[in-house]
């Protein structure tokens, strides 16, 4: 439900303001699953990416969307509604927030980028997303990053 979407999100800049005492930050990287019109939907995801985009503007932040490997979007963009998402964004937010071309981002992370290969157990299943989650929050904490768990789509 959107109520329960819009809670997590204030925790989540809570939770990001409290962490921000401790380990100061000046980046804020965020990621989802493209939206599914039987989940809450391209306007509200939308709506979610920019309010955390103009927060981060206003608390002096830099706000990067990581959206997913080139590959992937390819494939997600034969969907019209990830089409539309993707397009929307692309629209609104400007391109030094968006990592469009960011199949190194996902290599860093320990994401193997070949849509072939799904043996490793790293990929966007149940279970190849709680590995690479993982893996990420690993590797961004071990870079001085603060990593705090939300989903857009709850």
């Amino acid at each position: 439900p959107w109520a329960t979407c819009q809670q997590v999100y204030q925790n989540m800049w809570s939770d990001a303001v409290e962490a921000s005492r401790w380990q100061p930050f000046d980046v804020v990287v965020v990621m989802c699953h493209t939206p599914d019109e039987n989940l809450i939907g391209i306007d509200k995801t939308l709506d979610a990416v920019l309010q955390m985009y103009s927060e981060a503007l206003e608390n002096g932040l830099q706000f990067v969307f990581a959206t997913q490997p080139a590959w992937h979007i390819d494939s997600a963009w034969q969907q019209p509604s990830s089409r539309a998402f993707y397009d929307a964004l692309f629209e609104l937010l400007p391109s030094e927030a968006m990592t469009i071309d960011n199949d190194q981002f996902w290599k860093d992370m320990g994401y193997n980028l070949d849509p072939a290969n799904y043996t490793d157990g790293v990929h966007m299943s149940d279970q190849g997303g709680a590995i690479l989650g993982a893996t990420m929050r690993e590797r961004l904490c071990g870079m001085g990053g603060v990593v705090l768990p939300c989903d857009l789509e709850l």
